[in-house]
């Protein structure tokens, strides 16, 4: 089942296993960027893994899943800013001039 829907990015959900996915389209090909499940003991911790994000089991504290969405969402988005600074700095390193 898929919600919260944008352009080129959802969730889906697997409701046998509980599994929430987080898809993503950069270009062309749909790709899933993090996955996490909500820990059967505790219901405000949830458990999540991510290639993009180089996680490959971490725990996030929220108050519902669709909260803990929206943190997954923002850590994707500060992850890629984060990124974008560092390749800018990068960048003003190799053209400085003596």
């Amino acid at each position: 089942m898929r919600i919260r829907e944008h352009e080129n990015r959802y969730w889906l959900v697997n409701v046998n296993n509980d599994v929430y996915e987080l898809h993503f389209t950069q270009f062309y090909d749909d790709e899933i960027i993090l996955k996490f499940i909500q820990d059967k003991e505790d219901s405000e911790n949830y458990i999540y893994v991510s290639d993009l994000l180089n996680v490959e089991h971490d725990e996030e504290s929220a108050e519902s899943v669709e909260d803990a969405m929206e943190q997954f969402e923002d850590m994707v988005i500060d992850y890629i800013k984060e990124k974008i600074a560092y390749y800018d700095e990068m960048l003003d390193k190799f053209q400085e001039e003596k």
